[in-house]
Parts: structure tokens; sequence; C-alpha cells
């Protein structure tokens, strides 16, 4: 898509948004992760003030501000258990390639000092990307496997905030 496009495209989406809510969005995720070049620009005007488009490895799991003014808070990703990558993206764990405990173990590896970031679609609780609407009985143990991550990491001290409350430890 090309830039102007994409800065139509997320006006427009900023609008629908505070249409619908009453008031406008403060944080923007970028489709698959994929954070526009000059963040601080591409997002002016919107009233954006916190992006979460990067992934960060366990030492950099740290709030900054980008040029333009836009707080970064970064997704977490690290090395599992058998030194695999792994992001704290959630849909693995709704598509069933890894267990609750990986994002649990991977939130206690995070530095004192960092920030662990979650991430999530509600439709990937809901649907598969291989096998569409998901039934009842996979909805629900999608749903208890996000509360046992969350639990496990509330368990290990973690105190939860919201993107925008976590950017504005960077300011």
């Amino acid at each position: 898509m090309p830039r102007a496009d994409a800065i139509d495209a997320v006006m427009r989406g900023c609008q629908a948004v505070e249409g619908v809510l009453g008031c406008p969005p403060v944080c923007f995720r970028a489709p698959y992760m994929r954070q526009p070049r000059d963040i601080g620009d591409f997002l002016r005007g919107t009233g954006i003030r916190a992006d979460s488009s990067l992934y960060a490895s366990l030492g950099g799991c740290r709030e900054t501000v980008q040029p333009g003014g836009v707080a970064e808070v970064p997704v977490t990703e690290g090395r599992d258990a058998e030194g695999r990558r792994i992001s704290a993206y959630l849909w693995p764990m709704h598509e069933g390639t890894r267990p609750p405990q990986d994002y649990v173990d991977l939130g206690a590896s995070v530095p004192e000092d960092g920030i662990y970031v979650l991430a999530d679609h509600a439709w990937h609780i809901v649907e598969s990307r291989r096998g569409g609407v998901l039934s009842g009985a996979k909805l629900e143990g999608n749903v208890a496997n996000v509360r046992r991550v969350l639990e496990g990491i509330l368990d290990a001290g973690y105190r939860p905030l919201t993107v925008s409350q976590a950017a504005a430890l960077a300011r």
C-alpha cells in the first residue's frame, strides 16, 4: 500500500474508533508488526501517542520515545527452553503450537527493569488461521489458556498495564 494511502487508512480508522467509542484511539499496532518508517511522522495528526509494532529481545524490553514523540512499547521476544524463538504474541498458543507455560516462562526471563508486553487479537481466540471458526470447546480452551498465562505472570509479580500506561513510563 502506498504510504499516503496507509496514512489515510489509519486516519479513517481513528475516526471510526472515535465514532464508536466517543474518544480517539491513543495506541497503534501496524498490521503484521510491520512498523512504518518514521512512525512519529506517519502517525502525526492522529492523536496516537504509543505504538507497539516492534519486537524486542529480553534486554531491550523497555518503553522508549521515538522521533516525533510516539512512545514505542515493544512486544517481548526471547528463546524458549529448547532454544527456539518465541514472541509474546499469543496466536501460536491459540493455534495449538505452544502451551501457556511457554509465555509464563518468557515473562520470567524479562529483566526486572524491563517490560513484558503480551499481544493478541480477539479473533485468534475464536478462529483458527488453518481451520476457520472454532468449536465451543476449542474456544473455551483458548480462553482457559489465556487465563493460565495471565494468572502465571500475575503470580510472578507482574503489575498489569495497558500499552498507553506503559508508554507514559517512557515520558
